[in-house]
């Protein structure tokens, strides 16, 4: 013997049980793009964030030659959170007739000057 309201609430509920998890699983899938988009966010603002303090934790350096004699002279320039240097290493190489236009070094390309 059935019952024909019986058989319509259990349809009903079951009709209604599969569109929640639908909707359940749509939610879920937009809260993980939106993850993914956030931690992607955070490593780029982690890269940011790490080139920004080398910058401001490079040492600067103005560097000058003494005509008519052999002296160099080195002064730190900056930064001012950066009290001291462990160790300055500065060699000089005889390059005369060495071209070193698009040439790529450490410091950068030499200026044009």
């Amino acid at each position: 013997m059935t019952f024909p309201l019986a058989t319509f609430l259990g349809t009903t509920a079951a009709i209604g049980s599969a569109i929640a998890a639908g909707l359940a699983l749509l939610s879920s899938r937009r809260s993980n793009e939106a993850s993914r988009a956030a931690n992607c966010t955070a490593d780029s603002l982690a890269a940011i964030e790490h080139d920004r303090w080398h910058r401001k934790l490079t040492p600067q350096i103005r560097l000058a030659f003494v005509p008519g004699t052999s002296t160099l002279q080195m002064k730190r320039t900056g930064p001012v959170g950066l009290d001291r240097l462990d160790q300055v290493i500065v060699t000089v190489q005889n390059e005369a007739g060495v071209k070193h236009t698009g040439h790529s070094h450490l410091g950068g390309s030499p200026s044009e000057k």
